[in-house]
């Protein structure tokens, strides 16, 4: 029996080709989504750890200066160990950087590191620098 049209060896398996590179594109767009999504949380992770770490260290005002000048004044060792007792059990890294400026005596800034484990992309390094200041008083509008 004879073939009803031309035959075109040099095209079969094209659709195949495609298929398995569309298949590997798409596999990548759910690795760049679930490791995007997994980044995202850990940066929300560590801006909450950090924004709470830094309250509970500005809470730690020196009462004796503050009743003397007026002026709430962070009591630095007690501080570090406010924040270190918060940040303590999470397993997270921190440091607390050395303030400086004009508003060194009353801001707390801590930064938390947090590691991420990708799932397609390797793990990633997540660091976020949150800084909290003590008052005297609530500010209303």
């Amino acid at each position: 029996m004879m073939a009803v049209g031309p035959v075109r060896h040099e095209e079969r398996g094209a659709v195949s080709v495609m298929m398995a590179l569309l298949g590997i594109a798409i596999l990548a767009a759910v690795g760049l989504v679930v490791d995007g999504g997994r980044q995202l949380g850990a940066i929300t992770e560590a801006r909450n750890m950090a924004d709470n770490a830094a309250r509970f260290g500005a809470q730690e005002v020196d009462i004796e200066t503050w009743r003397t000048t007026g002026r709430p004044v962070i009591d630095r060792p007690a501080a570090s160990s406010a924040i270190a007792g918060f940040l303590g059990g999470t397993g997270y890294g921190y440091t607390v950087p050395t303030p400086t400026g004009p508003d060194a005596d009353v801001t707390v800034s801590v930064t938390v590191q947090i590691t991420t484990n990708g799932y397609f992309f390797g793990d990633r390094q997540v660091q976020v620098t949150q800084s909290a200041n003590a008052i005297d008083s609530v500010l209303t509008p």
